[in-house]
């Protein structure tokens, strides 16, 4: 009954460890083993818990980790800010980091490494991303602002004025800027509208703000300031 009780307790453990966090709950399962009149070796905790893992230079996985799943545990260890993907320091540091702890010392370029952390990122400022979060965005306010998209005569829309529109809103999710929103967005509907730097589309043929903005000026009955 006690080893089935380890192994219980080992199965709900996290699916990467480090050392250190191998010890600290080897000595709590001695801890609880104990409460229940079983007295076990730290050392034999160790094995059990353990056994439920495969080494990867210096971090115990479940299962085995793909590159991903590796730059996300890095990201999530080391840099609990947002990040530049593109900044050259920050690219030399993560591939260290990464190197030192999964004994890795193949030649990834800065290009094949920032595609990745795109993937397994979200972008939440002017280059800048953070990991991607469980949620995104409400599906109430999702449903809202694809209302107004598609309910519009409109093709394409500015980014910013999206963000404007529903800026309240998007700021008690936690969505600050319109870089974060039109991340989150293409995160969340990555099929449904086409997304450029500035821009978000209902469709593939429009893709230029230049026919918008002259079809604006040809149907005002007055000179367009810059403004509007």
């Amino acid at each position: 009954r006690w080893y089935d009780e380890a192994v219980r307790y080992a199965e709900n453990l996290p699916e990467q460890l480090d050392e250190a966090d191998v010890i600290n709950y080897s000595d709590e399962l001695v801890n609880i083993l104990l409460a229940n009149e079983t007295v076990i070796s730290i050392e034999d905790c160790r094995k059990i818990i353990l056994s439920l893992y495969k080494k990867s230079g210096d971090i115990y996985s479940k299962n085995k980790m793909n590159l991903a799943e590796k730059y996300k545990f890095i990201w999530k260890e080391y840099f609990p800010e947002v990040i530049n993907i593109y900044d050259d320091e920050f690219l030399t540091k993560f591939k260290k980091l990464y190197s030192k702890t999964f004994g890795d010392n193949k030649e990834y370029s800065d290009r094949s490494i920032a595609g990745i952390l795109t993937r397994i990122g979200i972008l939440c400022g002017r280059g800048e991303y953070k990991i991607k979060p469980k949620t995104l965005i409400s599906d109430e306010l999702l449903i809202e602002i694809c209302d107004y998209i598609d309910s519009s005569e409109k093709e394409i829309f500015i980014t910013n004025t999206i963000f404007n529109l529903f800026e309240d809103k998007l700021r008690s999710e936690g969505i600050n800027n319109k870089y974060y929103m039109q991340g989150v967005l293409h995160a969340s509907l990555p099929n449904k509208y086409f997304f450029k730097r500035d821009y978000v589309s209902k469709s593939k043929e429009a893709t230029s703000l230049y026919a918008e903005i002259t079809k604006f000026v040809c149907q005002s009955d007055s000179p367009v300031t810059k403004a509007q």
